[in-house]
Protein backbone atom coordinates (compact mmCIF):
# COMPACT_ATOMS: atom_id res chain seq x y z
CA UNK A 1 0.00 0.00 0.00
CA UNK A 2 1.64 3.40 -0.93
CA UNK A 3 -0.11 6.50 0.53
CA UNK A 4 0.32 9.67 0.02
CA UNK A 5 1.88 12.81 1.03
CA UNK A 6 0.64 13.88 4.25
CA UNK A 7 1.89 16.87 6.11
CA UNK A 8 0.87 17.65 10.06
CA UNK A 9 -1.94 20.00 9.09
CA UNK A 10 -3.09 17.43 6.08
CA UNK A 11 -3.84 14.82 8.56
CA UNK A 12 -7.92 14.75 7.65
CA UNK A 13 -7.07 12.96 3.72
CA UNK A 14 -4.93 10.27 2.42
CA UNK A 15 -4.38 8.31 -0.53
CA UNK A 16 -3.70 4.32 -0.95
CA UNK A 17 -1.81 1.98 -3.31
CA UNK A 18 -1.52 -1.70 -2.69
CA UNK A 19 1.54 -3.28 -3.86
CA UNK A 20 -0.08 -7.20 -3.41
CA UNK A 21 -0.55 -10.10 -6.00
CA UNK A 22 -3.03 -12.04 -4.10
CA UNK A 23 -6.39 -10.48 -4.43
CA UNK A 24 -8.05 -12.12 -1.45
CA UNK A 25 -5.30 -9.99 0.63
CA UNK A 26 -6.09 -6.89 -1.19
CA UNK A 27 -9.26 -7.53 -0.22
CA UNK A 28 -8.30 -7.99 3.76
CA UNK A 29 -6.81 -5.10 3.93
CA UNK A 30 -9.27 -3.04 2.33
CA UNK A 31 -11.76 -4.10 4.94
CA UNK A 32 -9.29 -3.44 7.65
CA UNK A 33 -8.41 0.00 6.79
CA UNK A 34 -11.95 0.96 6.05
CA UNK A 35 -13.28 -0.23 9.57
CA UNK A 36 -10.19 1.12 11.20
CA UNK A 37 -8.28 4.29 9.78
CA UNK A 38 -10.28 7.14 11.35
CA UNK A 39 -9.20 9.70 7.76
CA UNK A 40 -10.21 9.98 4.31
CA UNK A 41 -8.29 7.72 2.02
CA UNK A 42 -7.69 6.24 -1.74
CA UNK A 43 -6.73 2.54 -2.20
CA UNK A 44 -4.74 1.84 -5.15
CA UNK A 45 -3.67 -1.82 -6.38
CA UNK A 46 -0.46 -2.90 -8.05
CA UNK A 47 1.03 -7.19 -8.45
CA UNK A 48 4.22 -5.77 -9.05
CA UNK A 49 7.44 -4.54 -7.58
CA UNK A 50 7.87 -2.64 -11.28
CA UNK A 51 4.48 -1.40 -11.18
CA UNK A 52 5.01 0.27 -8.17
CA UNK A 53 7.94 1.73 -9.20
CA UNK A 54 6.41 3.46 -12.07
CA UNK A 55 3.54 4.81 -10.28
CA UNK A 56 6.07 6.46 -7.33
CA UNK A 57 7.79 7.81 -10.17
CA UNK A 58 4.55 9.84 -10.68
CA UNK A 59 5.06 11.33 -7.11
CA UNK A 60 2.53 12.52 -4.50
CA UNK A 61 3.21 9.02 -2.35
CA UNK A 62 3.33 8.89 1.75
CA UNK A 63 4.23 5.53 2.64
CA UNK A 64 4.59 1.86 1.36
CA UNK A 65 2.47 -0.91 2.27
CA UNK A 66 4.85 -4.36 0.77
CA UNK A 67 3.98 -7.98 -0.07
CA UNK A 68 7.45 -9.42 0.49
CA UNK A 69 6.29 -12.61 -2.01
CA UNK A 70 6.16 -10.44 -5.17
CA UNK A 71 6.12 -12.36 -8.58
CA UNK A 72 9.17 -10.32 -10.05
CA UNK A 73 10.85 -9.27 -6.78
CA UNK A 74 11.01 -10.48 -3.27
CA UNK A 75 12.21 -10.23 -0.04
CA UNK A 76 15.07 -8.23 0.88
CA UNK A 77 15.79 -7.38 -3.02
CA UNK A 78 12.38 -5.46 -3.48
CA UNK A 79 13.05 -3.50 -0.53
CA UNK A 80 16.70 -2.65 -1.26
CA UNK A 81 15.19 -1.24 -5.07
CA UNK A 82 12.38 0.62 -3.48
CA UNK A 83 14.78 2.25 -0.87
CA UNK A 84 17.39 3.19 -4.23
CA UNK A 85 14.75 4.94 -5.91
CA UNK A 86 12.67 6.31 -2.97
CA UNK A 87 14.86 6.31 0.25
CA UNK A 88 12.92 9.35 2.27
CA UNK A 89 10.09 6.76 2.13
CA UNK A 90 8.77 4.74 4.58
CA UNK A 91 8.30 0.60 4.27
CA UNK A 92 5.90 -1.48 6.52
CA UNK A 93 6.23 -5.07 5.59
CA UNK A 94 3.71 -8.13 5.27
CA UNK A 95 5.15 -11.65 5.52
CA UNK A 96 3.26 -14.33 4.52
CA UNK A 97 4.75 -17.38 6.39
CA UNK A 98 7.01 -18.60 9.43
CA UNK A 99 9.74 -18.84 7.16
CA UNK A 100 9.34 -14.72 5.69
CA UNK A 101 9.12 -13.90 9.03
CA UNK A 102 12.72 -14.15 9.89
CA UNK A 103 12.70 -12.19 6.41
CA UNK A 104 11.05 -9.63 7.99
CA UNK A 105 13.58 -9.32 10.69
CA UNK A 106 16.14 -8.77 8.27
CA UNK A 107 14.33 -6.41 6.71
CA UNK A 108 14.37 -4.09 9.57
CA UNK A 109 17.88 -3.44 9.03
CA UNK A 110 17.67 -2.54 5.68
CA UNK A 111 15.53 0.76 6.86
CA UNK A 112 11.87 -0.35 6.98
CA UNK A 113 9.60 0.49 9.74
CA UNK A 114 7.25 -1.99 10.60
CA UNK A 115 6.85 -5.50 9.37
CA UNK A 116 3.26 -7.85 9.77
CA UNK A 117 2.49 -11.48 9.72
CA UNK A 118 -0.17 -12.14 7.46
CA UNK A 119 -1.91 -14.46 9.26
CA UNK A 120 -1.32 -12.37 12.92
CA UNK A 121 -2.66 -8.70 11.69
CA UNK A 122 -6.12 -7.53 12.17
CA UNK A 123 -7.13 -4.14 11.52
CA UNK A 124 -6.35 -2.04 14.70
CA UNK A 125 -2.68 -3.48 14.30
CA UNK A 126 -2.63 -2.57 10.60
CA UNK A 127 -3.95 0.69 11.49
CA UNK A 128 -1.40 1.55 14.02
CA UNK A 129 1.41 0.25 12.00
CA UNK A 130 0.55 3.03 9.21
CA UNK A 131 0.31 5.55 11.87
CA UNK A 132 3.44 5.26 13.75
CA UNK A 133 5.22 4.45 10.28
CA UNK A 134 3.90 7.97 9.08
CA UNK A 135 4.58 10.02 12.45
CA UNK A 136 7.75 8.42 12.27
CA UNK A 137 8.47 10.24 8.50
CA UNK A 138 7.34 13.36 10.17
CA UNK A 139 9.73 12.86 13.18
CA UNK A 140 12.39 11.72 10.89
CA UNK A 141 11.83 14.95 8.22
CA UNK A 142 11.67 17.29 11.21
CA UNK A 143 15.18 16.04 13.23
CA UNK A 144 17.42 15.76 9.51
CA UNK A 145 16.39 19.14 8.63
CA UNK A 146 16.94 20.31 12.38
CA UNK A 147 20.67 18.74 11.80
CA UNK A 148 21.10 19.63 8.10
CA UNK A 149 19.93 23.70 9.08
CA UNK A 150 22.05 23.91 12.20
CA UNK A 151 25.22 22.15 10.31
CA UNK A 152 24.82 24.16 7.78
CA UNK A 153 24.55 27.56 9.94
CA UNK A 154 28.05 26.06 12.24
CA UNK A 155 29.77 25.38 9.37
CA UNK A 156 31.27 29.17 8.30
CA UNK A 157 32.32 29.95 12.03
CA UNK A 158 34.14 26.69 12.84
CA UNK A 159 36.19 27.42 9.41
CA UNK A 160 36.97 30.51 10.51
CA UNK A 161 37.72 29.63 13.87
CA UNK A 162 40.34 26.72 12.14
CA UNK A 163 42.21 28.93 9.81
CA UNK A 164 42.88 31.48 12.72
CA UNK A 165 44.11 28.50 14.87
CA UNK A 166 46.10 27.64 12.02
CA UNK A 167 47.49 31.20 11.41
CA UNK A 168 48.37 31.18 15.11
CA UNK A 169 50.32 27.67 15.20
CA UNK A 170 52.05 28.90 11.80
CA UNK A 171 53.32 31.79 13.36
CA UNK A 172 51.49 34.49 11.30
CA UNK A 173 50.55 36.54 14.23
CA UNK A 174 54.00 36.21 16.06
CA UNK A 175 55.91 33.48 17.68
CA UNK A 176 53.92 31.32 20.48
CA UNK A 177 55.71 30.06 23.61
CA UNK A 178 55.59 26.10 24.36
CA UNK A 179 52.33 26.40 26.57
CA UNK A 180 50.85 28.33 24.11
CA UNK A 181 51.77 26.49 20.90
CA UNK A 182 50.55 23.17 23.27
CA UNK A 183 46.88 24.88 23.69
CA UNK A 184 46.75 26.07 20.22
CA UNK A 185 47.28 22.31 18.86
CA UNK A 186 44.83 21.15 20.84
CA UNK A 187 42.08 23.61 19.87
CA UNK A 188 43.14 23.24 16.42
CA UNK A 189 43.04 19.07 16.62
CA UNK A 190 39.38 19.78 18.30
CA UNK A 191 38.28 22.19 16.02
CA UNK A 192 39.21 20.24 12.88
CA UNK A 193 37.18 17.40 14.40
CA UNK A 194 34.24 19.26 14.88
CA UNK A 195 34.47 20.31 11.09
CA UNK A 196 34.70 16.99 9.81
CA UNK A 197 31.33 15.85 12.10
CA UNK A 198 29.64 18.48 10.41
CA UNK A 199 30.79 17.88 7.22
CA UNK A 200 29.80 13.94 8.29
CA UNK A 201 26.12 15.56 9.07
CA UNK A 202 25.36 17.48 6.03
CA UNK A 203 26.39 14.33 3.75
CA UNK A 204 24.60 11.69 5.96
CA UNK A 205 21.38 14.33 6.01
CA UNK A 206 21.85 14.98 1.99
CA UNK A 207 21.61 10.88 1.60
CA UNK A 208 19.11 10.13 3.76
CA UNK A 209 16.97 12.95 2.54
CA UNK A 210 17.68 11.66 -1.39
CA UNK A 211 19.06 14.77 -2.09
CA UNK A 212 22.23 13.32 -2.83
CA UNK A 213 22.29 12.34 -6.52
CA UNK A 214 24.18 9.06 -7.93
CA UNK A 215 25.83 9.86 -10.70
CA UNK A 216 26.13 6.17 -12.22
CA UNK A 217 28.43 4.98 -15.19
CA UNK A 218 30.74 2.02 -15.94
CA UNK A 219 33.44 2.34 -13.72
CA UNK A 220 36.85 0.25 -13.43
CA UNK A 221 36.90 -1.05 -9.79
CA UNK A 222 40.46 -2.15 -10.10
CA UNK A 223 41.42 1.44 -10.82
CA UNK A 224 39.62 2.95 -9.02
CA UNK A 225 40.55 0.92 -5.63
CA UNK A 226 44.25 1.24 -7.04
CA UNK A 227 43.76 5.38 -7.08
CA UNK A 228 41.79 5.76 -3.66
CA UNK A 229 45.02 3.53 -2.19
CA UNK A 230 47.24 5.93 -3.95
CA UNK A 231 45.77 9.25 -2.98
CA UNK A 232 45.25 7.32 1.02
CA UNK A 233 47.01 9.48 3.54
CA UNK A 234 50.79 8.95 4.24
CA UNK A 235 50.55 9.71 7.82
CA UNK A 236 47.60 7.89 8.13
CA UNK A 237 49.73 4.75 7.54
CA UNK A 238 51.68 4.29 10.83
CA UNK A 239 55.03 2.65 10.56
CA UNK A 240 54.38 2.14 6.37
CA UNK A 241 51.48 0.33 7.18
CA UNK A 242 51.26 -1.94 3.88
CA UNK A 243 47.82 -1.68 1.78
CA UNK A 244 47.69 -5.24 -0.57
CA UNK A 245 45.44 -5.02 -3.42
CA UNK A 246 43.66 -8.37 -4.68
CA UNK A 247 41.68 -7.35 -7.15
CA UNK A 248 40.51 -9.96 -9.71
CA UNK A 249 41.71 -10.43 -13.40
CA UNK A 250 39.47 -9.17 -16.22
CA UNK A 251 36.80 -7.69 -13.82
CA UNK A 252 33.91 -6.67 -15.35
CA UNK A 253 33.30 -2.97 -15.09
CA UNK A 254 30.41 -1.69 -12.09
CA UNK A 255 27.46 0.48 -12.37
CA UNK A 256 28.26 3.02 -9.65
CA UNK A 257 29.11 6.73 -8.80
CA UNK A 258 32.58 6.59 -8.50
CA UNK A 259 32.90 9.50 -6.36
CA UNK A 260 30.63 7.60 -3.45
CA UNK A 261 32.23 4.88 -3.88
CA UNK A 262 35.54 5.95 -3.66
CA UNK A 263 34.18 7.75 -0.09
CA UNK A 264 33.33 3.86 1.40
CA UNK A 265 36.49 3.17 0.20
CA UNK A 266 38.44 6.08 1.75
CA UNK A 267 36.11 5.75 4.92
CA UNK A 268 36.49 1.51 5.61
CA UNK A 269 40.60 2.86 4.81
CA UNK A 270 40.21 5.79 7.30
CA UNK A 271 38.88 2.54 9.76
CA UNK A 272 41.15 0.05 9.47
CA UNK A 273 44.41 1.66 9.48
CA UNK A 274 43.24 2.85 13.11
CA UNK A 275 43.31 -0.74 14.26
CA UNK A 276 45.65 -3.13 11.61
CA UNK A 277 48.54 -4.67 13.51
CA UNK A 278 50.67 -5.82 10.47
CA UNK A 279 48.33 -4.24 7.26
CA UNK A 280 44.48 -4.03 5.76
CA UNK A 281 43.73 -6.22 2.02
CA UNK A 282 42.03 -4.48 -0.42
CA UNK A 283 39.80 -7.53 -2.37
CA UNK A 284 37.35 -7.12 -5.31
CA UNK A 285 36.06 -10.04 -7.31
CA UNK A 286 32.78 -10.91 -9.07
CA UNK A 287 30.19 -13.47 -6.70
CA UNK A 288 29.78 -15.93 -8.86
CA UNK A 289 32.51 -18.60 -10.32
CA UNK A 290 33.29 -19.19 -13.73
CA UNK A 291 30.94 -21.74 -14.33
CA UNK A 292 26.87 -21.03 -14.15
CA UNK A 293 25.53 -17.58 -15.50
CA UNK A 294 27.15 -14.32 -15.89
CA UNK A 295 27.71 -12.39 -12.20
CA UNK A 296 25.69 -10.02 -11.14
CA UNK A 297 27.85 -8.52 -8.95
CA UNK A 298 31.19 -7.36 -7.97
CA UNK A 299 32.31 -8.18 -4.08
CA UNK A 300 34.33 -5.10 -2.56
CA UNK A 301 35.97 -5.70 0.91
CA UNK A 302 38.65 -3.97 2.95
CA UNK A 303 39.92 -5.70 5.72
CA UNK A 304 42.02 -5.29 8.68
CA UNK A 305 44.27 -8.23 11.31
CA UNK A 306 43.50 -5.90 14.22
CA UNK A 307 41.58 -6.52 17.50
CA UNK A 308 38.07 -8.75 16.69
CA UNK A 309 34.40 -7.29 17.09
CA UNK A 310 32.00 -9.72 19.28
CA UNK A 311 29.63 -11.00 16.64
CA UNK A 312 26.43 -9.83 18.56
CA UNK A 313 28.01 -6.03 17.74
CA UNK A 314 28.66 -6.36 14.36
CA UNK A 315 24.63 -4.79 13.10
CA UNK A 316 25.50 -1.80 15.57
CA UNK A 317 28.41 -0.99 13.53
CA UNK A 318 26.54 1.42 10.79
CA UNK A 319 23.96 2.93 13.44
CA UNK A 320 24.55 6.50 13.69
CA UNK A 321 27.44 7.77 16.11
CA UNK A 322 28.24 3.97 17.29
CA UNK A 323 31.77 3.75 18.01
CA UNK A 324 33.05 -0.20 19.36
CA UNK A 325 36.37 0.67 21.39
CA UNK A 326 38.69 -1.54 19.67
CA UNK A 327 41.67 0.86 19.34
CA UNK A 328 45.05 -0.54 20.57
CA UNK A 329 46.80 2.07 17.72
CA UNK A 330 45.63 5.41 17.47
CA UNK A 331 46.09 6.45 21.21
CA UNK A 332 43.36 9.42 21.41
CA UNK A 333 41.86 9.05 18.43
CA UNK A 334 38.37 10.00 18.35
CA UNK A 335 35.97 9.55 15.36
CA UNK A 336 32.90 10.81 14.65
CA UNK A 337 31.05 7.70 14.33
CA UNK A 338 29.46 8.67 10.97
CA UNK A 339 31.52 6.90 8.59
CA UNK A 340 29.93 3.83 8.53
CA UNK A 341 26.41 5.35 8.68
CA UNK A 342 27.32 6.93 5.82
CA UNK A 343 28.82 4.04 3.80
CA UNK A 344 25.78 2.41 4.70
CA UNK A 345 23.16 4.70 2.74
CA UNK A 346 25.87 5.20 -0.07
CA UNK A 347 25.85 1.62 -1.10
CA UNK A 348 22.15 1.13 -0.42
CA UNK A 349 21.68 3.96 -2.57
CA UNK A 350 23.23 1.73 -4.97
CA UNK A 351 20.80 -0.64 -4.27
CA UNK A 352 23.35 -2.96 -2.06
CA UNK A 353 23.91 -3.98 1.56
CA UNK A 354 27.31 -3.24 3.76
CA UNK A 355 28.02 -6.08 5.42
CA UNK A 356 31.00 -7.11 8.37
CA UNK A 357 32.39 -10.48 9.40
CA UNK A 358 34.62 -11.10 12.62
CA UNK A 359 35.16 -13.69 14.45
CA UNK A 360 35.61 -11.81 17.48
CA UNK A 361 38.71 -12.39 18.60
CA UNK A 362 41.06 -11.01 15.36
CA UNK A 363 40.66 -9.24 12.17
CA UNK A 364 37.51 -7.65 10.77
CA UNK A 365 35.93 -7.06 7.13
CA UNK A 366 33.75 -4.84 5.82
CA UNK A 367 32.32 -5.93 2.60
CA UNK A 368 29.60 -4.46 0.13
CA UNK A 369 28.51 -5.37 -3.76
CA UNK A 370 28.20 -3.26 -6.83
CA UNK A 371 26.05 -4.08 -9.93
CA UNK A 372 28.09 -4.89 -13.05
CA UNK A 373 26.98 -2.77 -15.80
CA UNK A 374 24.83 -4.02 -18.55
CA UNK A 375 25.61 -5.30 -21.95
Amino acid sequence: IILNPLTLDQFSTLGQQCIEDNPDDVLRVREMLAQNLDYNYELEHLTSVLAGLERLSKGDIDLILLDMGLSDLQGNEAIQVLKKQFPALPIVVLTGTDLEKERGIQALKLGIQDYLVKEEINGPVLARAIRNAKEKKVLDQLKESFIGSVSHEMRTPVTVMSLGLQNLQDGILGPLNEKQAQAVETNLRNAKHLAKLIDDLLDLSRLQSGRAKIGTKGVDLGDLIHEVIRNFPMEGREGGLPIQEVVAASLPAASCDPDLISEVLTNLLSNAVRYARTGIVVKAATLDGEAGPPPRFILTSVANDGPGIPRERLGDLFEKFVQWDRDKRSGNYKGTGLGLAICKEIIERHGGEMGVTSDGERGVEFYFPLPILAG
